[in-house]
């Protein structure tokens, strides 16, 4: 189409849903470390599909799966320097919750497992793969 037909035309009132872009990176992040979290916990990552359920509290593939949650919501946070907020709202969680799992992370950091399970799940989701061991 030519410049002068373009200026001719009338301007078509299109309703663009507004992006809220800064959650939409905190879900990228959040989804990121998910994902990386599975693999380094060895979790079917079908299982993230949906919300766990408190009757699932207990089976081993779903106390992999709030673990997987739990760190990938702490990295999220922390690494990134996220609002918990935001999180939340990712995870499909509310700020207490995402307060609490924070609180719960931070003091299981004193096992030297869990550190440097933190350190490769946060290596693999930002793609540094010289970190991973």
């Amino acid at each position: 189409m030519s410049a002068a037909l373009l200026s001719a035309m009338p301007a078509l009132p299109i309703a663009m849903p507004e992006i809220d872009l800064r959650q939409t990176q905190v879900a990228l992040i959040y989804h990121a470390h998910l994902l990386a979290a599975a693999i380094e916990t060895k979790t079917d990552a079908r299982l993230f599909e949906n919300p766990p359920r408190k009757r699932q509290i207990g089976r081993p593939d779903w106390d992999a799966v709030f673990k997987a949650r739990r760190f990938a919501i702490y990295l999220t946070v922390t690494e990134y320097d996220r609002a918990g907020a935001f999180v939340a709202r990712a995870a499909g969680l509310t700020k207490q919750a995402v307060s609490h799992l924070l609180r719960e992370v931070e003091d299981s950091r004193d096992n030297p497992d869990t550190e440097a399970l933190l350190a490769r799940i946060a290596a693999r989701a930002a793609g540094r793969k010289g970190e991973l061991a």
